[in-house]
């Protein structure tokens, strides 16, 4: 964007792909991500230890909590219901 008053776009940051191998679990996947964004920053395991304790914390909530169970058809379901 360009002209008056218009804010710079931020930097685009090539994040690598997911991979695509099981040799790896999230976690260590995660945690080499996070090893590679982080570096040359003192405090990177510490940052590394605290995101995986969140992410771990969200894992486990996600599995207390179940699938989420349908309340309500799809907007699909209700357009082929309707004809």
């Amino acid at each position: 964007m360009s002209g008056y008053g218009a804010k710079p776009s931020p930097p685009q940051v090539e994040l690598p792909a997911p991979s695509t191998d099981n040799t790896m679990s999230y976690m260590q996947e995660l945690e080499a991500r996070l090893e590679r964004l982080l570096s040359g920053i003192a405090e990177k395991d510490i940052i590394i230890r605290e995101v995986k304790a969140i992410a771990l914390e969200s894992y486990r909530n996600g599995q207390k909590a179940g699938a989420p169970k349908a309340t309500r058809p799809s907007f699909k379901q209700a357009l082929v219901a309707s004809r």
